[in-house]
C-alpha cells in the first residue's frame, strides 16, 4: 500500500519520464479568467485554480499546429494535481452534524429489488434523498439547511431558471458493497471538485466539497440497505445543482437547490464484458472549443440525444464524435471518454482541450497505466491517424470509459460507410486488464494501492 493517504496525478507522475513540466496556460479545461459572481470578496482577488483535469500543450509548436501528428508521437501534456474551487473561492462551512433528518418509519421503507442483476438502469429509486439549499440574500451568499429527507418531487415554480435558461449541474458516483459487509465510495472527492468546475463555468456558487462528501457518505449509510454486495451491481449516486430563483431572464440566479438521489444499478454488461460497435457521427458535433463541452451540465448531453438514437436505430451502441472546429480530431464516445492502444503498450486518449469532458474513470486509466509502466500520451488524434493505426494493426485495443461501465471495449468502427474492425472484435488484455483491477478494486476484492476509496460508516 503507497503510503500517501491521497495519491496525485503530479506524485505519480514524479517518477515517469514520458511527462515533462510545462507553464503553458493553452487548453485549460475551464476559462479562469474571472471569478464566479458568487466568490466571496475575501476570495476575489485570489487566483482561479486550474482545473485538476486539465491538459496542457505538447509545445508552443505543436499546440498551434493544424498538421495531425503520428500516432506514436509522444506528447508531454501532464495532469495537475488537485486544488479545491471552494477553498479559493469560500464555500459556506457546513459539518455533518448540520444535517436534518427526517426519515420513514420503518414499516413505510420499500423492499430493495430481489435480483439486482436484472435492474434496468435509472429506473428504482432509494427511500431518501439528501438537499441543500442557496441564498445569495443570506449571509452574502450561504448554503443551507441541508436535509435528508424522504424520496419526493421537486417543488418547483413555473418560472425557476433552470426550466428556462439551464443553469444546472450535476455528477455520477456509485456506492459499492463488499462481501464483508463494507460500503465504499469510488474517488468522491474528484467527482465534488469537478461538479464545482461546472458551477463555476455556469457561474453558479460552489459547494464545500468536504461536506458534500459526508453528506453522500450519511445518505447511504440511511439507505444502505439499498447497497447491494453483488458482483458488479452497486448504487448509482447523482448529485445536481439547479437554479431555482422564479424570473425569467438571462440572469444569475439568486438561489440555488442541490439535491443528491440514489438509485440501485446492475452490471453494464448483462451479457459479458464483450465489444460494441461504434460509428462515427460527422452530421452533429457533441461540444464546441471554448463552449459546455467540458462541464457536467445538461446542455452537454442534450446536444448529442438526437445523434445518440440516430445511431442506435442503425444498430450502433455509441457515437464517436470528432471536434466542431476542423471535424477531424476525435473527441468522446457518446458519455465516455476514449482510448485507444497502439503496439500493445501504448496508451492514447484525446487531450482535455476545453470541449471534452474529464472522466473520473479516465483519470484513473491513465494513473494506472503510467503505474503500470505503460506509456501514457494525452493528445490530439485525428479519424484518419486512428483508421490508418487499424489499418496496419498497430491500433491493438480500443475502448471507452466512463462510471456506468468502468471499460466498454470497442470492437469496430464504422468510418464514411466502412467498417474497420479492431482486434478481431474481441476483448484486448489491456482493456481486460484495467477492468478487472477497477472493478476489482471497487468490490474491495484487489488492493486499494492509492486510496481511491472511501468507506461509509454503516454499522
Amino acid at each position: 500500500m503507497l503510503s500517501s493517504a491521497r495519491v496525485t496525478a503530479s506524485r505519480l507522475l514524479s517518477g515517469a519520464s514520458a511527462f515533462r513540466p510545462t507553464s503553458s496556460p493553452l487548453f485549460r479545461a475551464f476559462s479562469t479568467s474571472s471569478l464566479s459572481p458568487h466568490a466571496s470578496s475575501g476570495a476575489s482577488s485570489s487566483p482561479v485554480p486550474r482545473s485538476i483535469f486539465s491538459s496542457t500543450s505538447v509545445s508552443s509548436a505543436s499546440a498551434h499546429s493544424s498538421t495531425p501528428s503520428s500516432l506514436c508521437h509522444q506528447s508531454t501534456s501532464p495532469r495537475q494535481s488537485v486544488t479545491s474551487y471552494s477553498a479559493v473561492r469560500g464555500a459556506t462551512e457546513l459539518t455533518k452534524d448540520d444535517i436534518v433528518q427526517e426519515l420513514l418509519p420503518e414499516e413505510k421503507r420499500r423492499q430493495p429489488p430481489e435480483n439486482y442483476l436484472q435492474l434496468n438502469f435509472g429506473e428504482h429509486f432509494t427511500d431518501h434523498m439528501f438537499m441543500v439549499e442557496y441564498d445569495a440574500n443570506v449571509k452574502g451568499g450561504s448554503w443551507h439547511s441541508p436535509k435528508i429527507v424522504p424520496y419526493q418531487p421537486l417543488k418547483l415554480d413555473p418560472a425557476a431558471l433552470v426550466l428556462h435558461y439551464g443553469q444546472e449541474a450535476f455528477e455520477g458516483m456509485k456506492a459499492y458493497g463488499h462481501q464483508d459487509g463494507k460500503v465504499a465510495l469510488f474517488r468522491p472527492r474528484d467527482n465534488f471538485l469537478r461538479l464545482n468546475q461546472t458551477n463555476h463555468r455556469l457561474a453558479m456558487p460552489p459547494l464545500d466539497e468536504e461536506f458534500m462528501v459526508e453528506a453522500v457518505k450519511e445518505l447511504v449509510r440511511v439507505d444502505s440497505r439499498w447497497v447491494p454486495h453483488v458482483p458488479l451491481a452497486s448504487v448509482y449516486i447523482r448529485p445536481t445543482v439547479i437554479a431555482n430563483e422564479a424570473v425569467l431572464g438571462v440572469k444569475v440566479s439568486k438561489k440555488y437547490l442541490c439535491y443528491v438521489i440514489m438509485c440501485p444499478s446492475g452490471p453494464y454488461f448483462k451479457s459479458g464484458f464483450e465489444p460494441v460497435d461504434i460509428l462515427v457521427n460527422e452530421a452533429y458535433t457533441r461540444a464546441s472549443l471554448r463552449g459546455l463541452g467540458a462541464a457536467k451540465t445538461a446542455s452537454n448531453y442534450a446536444a448529442a440525444i438526437l445523434a445518440e438514437h440516430e445511431c442506435k436505430k442503425e444498430g450502433f451502441a455509441q457515437c464517436l464524435y470528432l471536434d466542431s472546429v476542423e471535424r477531424r480530431y476525435v473527441e468522446e464516445i457518446g458519455a465516455m471518454n476514449v482510448f485507444f492502444v497502439l503496439d500493445g503498450k501504448e496508451l492514447i486518449t484525446p487531450r482535455l482541450t476545453g470541449s471534452i469532458l474529464a472522466g473520473i474513470t479516465r483519470r484513473t486509466v491513465l494513473e494506472l497505466g503510467e503505474y503500470w509502466g505503460l506509456r501514457v500520451t494525452e493528445r490530439r488524434t485525428s479519424i484518419k491517424e486512428v483508421i490508418r493505426g487499424i489499418q496496419s494493426g498497430r491500433v491493438t485495443e480500443a475502448f471507452g470509459t466512463g462510471t456506468a461501465a468502468a471499460i466498454c471495449p470497442i470492437g469496430m468502427i464504422q468510418y464514411r460507410g466502412t467498417k474497420y474492425e479492431i482486434n478481431q472484435h474481441k476483448t484486448g488484455p489491456v482493456a481486460r486488464r484495467l477492468f478487472d483491477h477497477i472493478t476489482g478494486v471497487q468490490a474491495g476484492k484487489v488492493e486499494d494501492e492509492f486510496n481511491w476509496l472511501e468507506y461509509v460508516n454503516v454499522e
